[in-house]
């Protein structure tokens, strides 16, 4: 069964790049709850659309413990440093989960066409996580002291876990088997 385009998938896109852009620029600035106060709200007002509210909420929790797990790793281990809003060495900023909890909500409708590709889901997560790390640098918002090291380390972090937030949203999501497509 061949899906619909629909307006809700560069939609989420776009609130997602939007919710990214204001965490990172209000870090950049030391102004860290502005970009929560953003970020929230967008993933607030994702769920209030959603039409499967209660799955999707578990989506973005997940994706909020899956950034504490891999930015708290990253941090404590060195290969990012955030400039602002960082608790403590070994916890990430409350703003960097408020971008894993937007991120988480792109699984459920804009990035539901990678359940099934795990093998995609894992070389789009290498490929895109990174750069966005660097871009955040280069915003002011985090500093990398080894860029190798970073890349490589942020390469395989997130090519785990985005097909991790892949299969998430299929079982959170109650996707029917015969709907996903193998890769």
């Amino acid at each position: 069964m061949k899906k619909r385009f629909s307006w809700t998938t560069p939609v989420d896109v776009a609130l997602y790049q939007a919710g990214w852009l204001a965490c990172v620029a209000a870090a950049a600035h030391d102004a860290v709850w502005a970009g929560v106060l953003i970020a929230s709200a967008l993933t607030a007002a994702r769920l209030g659309l959603s039409d499967r509210p209660g799955p999707e909420l578990r989506l973005v929790l997940s994706g909020a413990a899956l950034g504490v797990a891999i930015d708290g790793a990253l941090a404590a281990a060195g290969v990012v440093t955030y400039t602002s809003g960082q608790p403590a060495a070994w916890l990430p900023p409350l703003w960097i989960l408020c971008l894993w909890m937007l991120f988480a909500t792109l699984f459920s409708r804009a990035l539901a066409w990678l359940r099934g590709r795990y093998v995609l889901a894992a070389v789009l997560g290498a490929l895109g996580g990174p750069p966005a790390y660097l871009a955040g640098e280069r915003l002011g918002a985090i500093e990398v002291p080894n860029t190798a090291l970073a890349l490589l380390t942020l390469a395989l972090a997130w090519a785990l876990a985005t097909p991790l937030l892949t299969r998430l949203s299929e079982r959170l999501m109650e996707v029917e088997r015969a709907e996903i497509t193998a890769f």
